[in-house]
């Protein structure tokens, strides 16, 4: 039989906490780059809902995101639009539009 130690080894040493500190870069996000990704996000989330080799669940997702009136979480569609200057109500309906109505009237 054998011994298990259910004691998680903590460390304790300031040196080692200060190291790891220190090896950990940090990141520096401009706005330029917030602008990038949200542009990112939002092209990848209507990508996900067109690409029919794209997995049901995957577009389900997709098609969530882009759905949701969400203003409170600042990554959501409605505030990604917002930021980069888009009518989230619009691109919505020009993607219903181009998926010829399947968009909006499916189930999420």
């Amino acid at each position: 039989m054998q011994t298990v130690n259910t004691h998680q080894h903590q460390p304790t040493s300031k040196v080692f906490t200060e190291r790891v500190a220190v090896d950990i870069p940090k990141t520096v996000w401009t706005d330029e780059d917030v602008l990038e990704l949200q542009i990112g996000m939002i092209k990848s989330a209507i990508n996900d809902v067109r690409d029919g080799r794209k997995s049901k669940l995957m577009q389900r997702e997709a098609k969530r995101w882009l759905l949701e009136d969400d203003y409170i979480h600042p990554l959501s569609f409605c505030n990604c639009c917002r930021s980069v200057g888009l009518d989230a109500e619009l691109l919505r309906s020009m993607l219903s539009r181009l998926l010829k109505g399947g968009f909006e009237n499916e189930s999420i």
